[in-house]
C-alpha cells in the first residue's frame, strides 16, 4: 500500500510540475515509463535468483536486471558515461553463474545483506540531492562506489563514480526540477 501512495504521489508532483512550467502534457511520458520499467528491476532479479537457485537476491542481480530491460535508462546512463555494456553485462553473468546454489527455498527469497546495504547508501544519496524516490541511476552510483562483487565488476569494466556522476547530471540536467524524481 505504502508503495502505491507513494507512486501517486510522485505522479500527483509530475503533473502539478507541468501545471505550473506550462509544458506540454505528453513532456515527462518517456521518464513515467523508464519509472515503471525500473519498478520491475527487483521483481526480475528476484526471478533471477529463483531460476539460479541462489538464496538471496545480490547486487549483481539487481544490476543485473536493470541492464536487461529494453528502453531503460541504466545502459543508456552507463553508455553516456564511456562503457562498453555487453562486456559488463557478460562479466555480470558469469559471477552470477558463479554464485552458491541453494536447494529447497520453496520460493522464499530475500534482499541479501550486501544489497541491502547498497539499498540504503542509494537512500542515503537521493535524500541528500533532495530526491524523494530513489532512483536506478543513483543505485548505479552506490554501486560504483561500493567495494564488494558488484563495485569490482563496475570498475574492471571502466565505470568511475566521477564519470557517472558526470552523465547523470546531464540528463537529468535537462529536465525541469520535477523530473529529477524520475528514473533516467
Amino acid at each position: 500500500d505504502e508503495a502505491l501512495i507513494r507512486q501517486s504521489s510522485l505522479f500527483t508532483t509530475m503533473v502539478s510540475g507541468r501545471r505550473e512550467t506550462g509544458s506540454d502534457p505528453f513532456v515527462g511520458h518517456e521518464a513515467l515509463l523508464r519509472l515503471a520499467k525500473s519498478q520491475q528491476a527487483l521483481p526480475d532479479a528476484q526471478s533471477q535468483a529463483l531460476a539460479h537457485d541462489n538464496g538471496s537476491i545480490e547486487p549483481q542481480l539487481l544490476l543485473l536486471a536493470l541492464l536487461n530491460q529494453e528502453d531503460g535508462g541504466t545502459a543508456s546512463l552507463l553508455q553516456r558515461a564511456g562503457v562498453n555494456v555487453a562486456p559488463l553485462k557478460k562479466a555480470h553473468e558469469e559471477s552470477i553463474a558463479r554464485m552458491p546454489k541453494v536447494e529447497g527455498t520453496g520460493g522464499d527469497i530475500s534482499v541479501s545483506r550486501d544489497l541491502n546495504n547498497l539499498l540504503n547508501l542509494t537512500d542515503k544519496e537521493a535524500t541528500q540531492r533532495g530526491d524523494q524516490f530513489i532512483a536506478s541511476e543513483l543505485f548505479l552510483l552506490a554501486a560504483a562506489r561500493d567495494k564488494g562483487e558488484t563495485g569490482r565488476l563496475l570498475k574492471e569494466h571502466g565505470v568511475n563514480a566521477k564519470s557517472l556522476e558526470n552523465a547523470i547530471a546531464a540528463v537529468r540536467g535537462k529536465l525541469p526540477a520535477v523530473y529529477k524524481y524520475f528514473d533516467l
